[in-house]
Formats: structure tokens, sequence, C-alpha cells
């Protein structure tokens, strides 16, 4: 479908096509529609309770006079993790406000791919890359141009790859492992399947202490940003972790999010997508909130050495992983659509005590 009959789509059905609808040329209206009937279907499959009058009573007065700040997300936060807070940013609110004036959903779009992270973070680690296909030229690890021929050999290589679509790849679509066994074949059949730009890397193999969460995942943590004139602020840390079979840790791929403290102690809350609230593992059934990670003062330290390279957006969410020397690696970095709902779930208001100095920002009062 095109842009059109994606937005007449989502404003119809409130939905969207993972991977092919571009949510980020959607129009406020149409994202509104994804949002609330997505927090409606959260709250009737999980049996949210409502907020009481006092609590309703709060968040209207903390929000008097913003526009798009339905309680609706308050109470899917307070069912998830059972705690009530009326700085909770409403997402339609962040999504439709608080992101386009710091990031720019639109401008996100046309900046967003993976084949420029070389170059926009230049000299900060990043997994191996083999080749990258940009607007059709063939370009080779060291990102000069080649033949296909040449490509083909770059992926001779050792070690099994990934192909990762290069743009508009939300929840994880259109990226694909490629063993050493039959790579080439695999690749061919692949490439014709997508139309934009892709990247292809070497494999990371991650920390063993990441690694021992779900070992059939890259485990990686999803850090949100501000870029202010002091400097960048770390506003939540969480740590994305894979379920099953699965090689993503995504929450639409099956796997969950938990929040993380500064010294690595993962907190208290992991949940799914679909707000199903888990203690253990469901596969290798470790107590959750039992584990600690290591190093995430130096994913911290690496967003805040990268942030200032894309200042145009000053709000963002980083997926970083750790290889298996503790290095932070740059995997995804996420111009908008950051899943506020997840992360504030798991670590509380996204932007805390500054909630009020944010909208002073935003809307000038």
């Amino acid at each position: 479908m095109n842009h059109i009959q994606n937005e007449l789509y989502s404003l119809i059905t409130g939905e969207f096509i993972e991977g092919e609808t571009e949510l980020d040329l959607l129009s406020r209206r149409a994202f509104a529609h994804i949002l609330r009937k997505k927090a409606k279907r959260l709250i009737r499959q999980n049996n949210y309770p409502p907020l009481t009058e006092e609590e309703l009573r709060q968040v209207r007065e903390y929000y008097r006079g913003y526009p798009s700040a339905s309680p609706l997300y308050h109470r899917v936060c307070k069912g998830k993790n059972g705690k009530f807070y009326p700085e909770y940013i409403p997402e339609e609110l962040y999504y439709g406000y608080i992101e386009p004036y710091y990031s720019g959903r639109v401008a996100s779009r046309y900046v967003d791919n993976k084949c420029d992270y070389y170059r926009m973070f230049a000299g900060l680690k990043q997994p191996e890359l083999v080749c990258m296909r940009s607007k059709g030229l063939w370009m080779n690890g060291n990102i000069q141009p080649v033949t296909k021929k040449e490509v083909l050999k770059c992926l001779q290589a050792d070690g099994e790859m990934v192909l990762k679509r290069a743009e508009n790849s939300e929840g994880g679509a259109g990226v694909h492992f490629m063993a050493q066994e039959d790579r080439l074949k695999t690749f061919c059949r692949l490439i014709k399947t997508i139309p934009c730009d892709v990247v292809v890397q070497k494999a990371l193999e991650q920390h063993e202490a990441y690694s021992a969460l779900h070992p059939e995942s890259v485990n990686t943590l999803r850090i949100m940003s501000l870029l202010e004139p002091d400097g960048v602020h770390i506003l939540a840390t969480c740590l994305r972790i894979g379920v099953g079979t699965s090689r993503m840790d995504n929450s639409s791929s099956g796997g969950f999010f938990v929040g993380v403290h500064d010294d690595g102690r993962l907190g208290g809350l992991s949940i799914f997508d679909s707000g199903e609230k888990i203690e253990k593992h469901p596969d290798l059934g470790y107590v959750i909130s039992e584990q600690k990670i290591p190093y995430v003062d130096r994913a911290h330290a690496y967003v805040k050495k990268a942030h200032p390279c894309i200042s145009r957006f000053r709000l963002v969410a980083w997926d970083i992983a750790l290889d298996q020397e503790g290095e932070p690696n740059l995997i995804e970095v996420n111009l908008t659509l950051g899943a506020i709902d997840d992360v504030q779930a798991c670590t509380g208001p996204l932007f805390g005590t500054q909630t009020k100095k944010i909208l002073k920002e935003v809307f000038g009062t």
C-alpha cells in the first residue's frame, strides 16, 4: 500500500502493517487511533482496573490545558506495574506533541537509515560491516563502491552474518540471520524480497553475562536519552530479553522488557508486549529480579558520546549490545517511536520530576 492507503487503513482499523506502514509519516490523528486501540485492547485482555476518582482528579489537574492527555494511558501503566504516578506521559501526548518537538517524526523517516550509521557514528563501535546497498549502489565494508560480483566475495568471509533492512524496520522487521553454510544462496533469495536499502553485518557475539539470560538472542539495552544544553541526560534504561528459539529480543518478536538500575540490577517488573507480567524467565527459569548485568555504565557513556552526533534529534531511544569484551555496540538508534509504554511501565514516568519542565518547553505554558 502507498502512504495514503496506509493512512486510511490506520484511521479506519487502528492498525498498521509492520515493516510496510511508514509510521513516521502517519498523521497525528491516525497515530492516535492506533495508540488508543492498543491501550483499550491491553485493558480488556488484562482486565486492568479503572483509576480511582482521586487518581483521575490528579491526572486531569496535572495535564489541565494540554491536548491528548487521556487518563487511558495512566490506567495501562498502573495496570502493568501496580503503581500510579500523575507524571506518566500519555502516549498520545508524547507521540503527538513531545516527540515531534524534540525530534520530528517526519524528519526521522528520511534520516534514520542504518547505511548511514557508520558515517554518523564514526569512531564508535558497531557490528562489523560486511557490505551495504544504498540507493541501488553496493558498498563494501570500507564503504567503497563495489560490483555485485565483489559483494558475493565479501559474503564468503567466515562466521554468521545478519542481513537487515536499513529503513522502516520497526519491531525487528526485515532482520535475517545467515549461516555460513548456503549463505550465498540465502542472500540471493532474500535480497530480492527487500525493496529498500540494506546492510549486512557480521553477527555480534554478546558478553557471557547477557548471553546467559537467553543465548539464542542478542539481548540489548534500550536507553532513552535527552540532549540538553548541559549535556546528555539518561532518562531510562531497560533490558530486552528474548524467549524460546527466537533470535530477536524485541517485544513484538516475543521478548520482554525489564527495567535496569544504574548498578546493573534488573528491576522487579518484567513485561511482555501483551501486558503479561512475569517473575521468571519462561524457558530458563531464573528469577529475573535476582539478576545483575555488567557494564551499564559503559553503555550510558557510549550514548552520551553518540547523542551529540545527531543533535537534530534531541530525544532518542538507543539499542545497545555488549560484546564479548564488554564493549558497547550500537544495534539501532530509534529517532522516534521508542516504546515508552513498556519503558514507563518498567522504570516509572519517563521524565520523572522534570515532567512539568518538559511540558513547559514543548507547549510554552
